[in-house]
């Protein structure tokens, strides 16, 4: 078995598999060239593949920068671990955004949303930041004049866009709002029918149609057990973290503590 196929055993899908491909398509084109590659902005899930991928390659070495620390969304640089001439240089930017109606009250799926409107595609784009009266983008440099020269509306307010430092951007503390909740088991379907009020049968559905990610990645089976600390995600009712394992109740059930986040990144 070669590495591609042994890769392929960590990949829970056919979107995983085709990522992994890609991967594995830049480091053996590194290996091979001696050269540096450079990934797109990739998400948490992506980004654990990618670690397994290039550990695999025991002659190549990685790094990543998603512009400040603790950033979610990073871009990837694969290059020859003996190749000491040869520097990653991850080119990102800070563009700042700022509606100029004071009671804009825009959400991270507007900024999003606009974002992606004015052309440009998710993977050139790294986390969104929003603030009470702005938000936050990390961008590729590459594509950051234009973004400054075509975003010019977000929602229904007109924005100014302007660049910022990176240093100016520090990690969000993520705000929960909790809540207890009481399970049979720790199984998937079992604690996203509670977390996010479906019925057992309709969170299984939701499991089978790969609308559930358990740490930003797609879980086919509905018997998968859950840990404290595991960030749940249901596409169309939302995403929560267990935030705590609180014991058993008197009739055996399982008490947890689950948090859903007030603003996301």
């Amino acid at each position: 078995m070669d590495v591609r196929e042994k890769l392929m055993m960590h990949a829970k899908d056919s979107n995983e598999k085709m990522f992994v491909g890609r991967i594995c398509e830049l480091a053996e084109r590194s290996q091979q060239a001696q050269s540096l590659e450079y990934t797109d902005f990739l998400n948490p899930a992506e980004l654990e593949l990618t670690e397994i991928a290039i550990n695999s390659y025991p002659a190549l070495s990685f790094e990543s920068n998603g512009g400040y620390d603790g950033a979610e969304r990073k871009i990837v640089a694969i290059y020859p671990t003996r190749c000491s001439w040869l520097e990653p240089e991850i080119e990102v930017e800070a563009i700042k955004i700022t509606p100029k109606a004071n009671n804009a009250s825009l959400t991270h799926r507007d900024y999003l949303g606009a974002l992606v409107n004015s052309g440009l595609k998710r993977k050139v784009l790294g986390d969104i930041q929003v603030r009470e009266d702005f938000a936050y983008v990390i961008v590729k440099k590459s594509i950051s004049d234009y973004l400054k020269t075509n975003l010019t509306q977000v929602g229904s307010s007109t924005v100014v866009v302007d660049y910022v430092d990176l240093d100016e951007i520090s990690p969000k503390e993520e705000k929960y709002n909790t809540s207890v909740i009481t399970v049979a088991s720790m199984r998937l379907d079992s604690v996203v029918a509670k977390a996010f009020q479906l019925s057992r049968g309709a969170a299984a559905n939701f499991i089978r149609q790969g609308r559930v990610k358990v740490n930003h990645r797609a879980v086919a089976s509905a018997s998968h057990e859950l840990a404290e600390g595991d960030v749940l995600s249901c596409r169309g009712r939302g995403r929560c973290t267990i935030t705590k394992v609180l014991g058993k109740t008197k009739k055996g059930r399982v008490k947890l503590e689950v948090g859903f986040p007030i603003l996301d990144i």
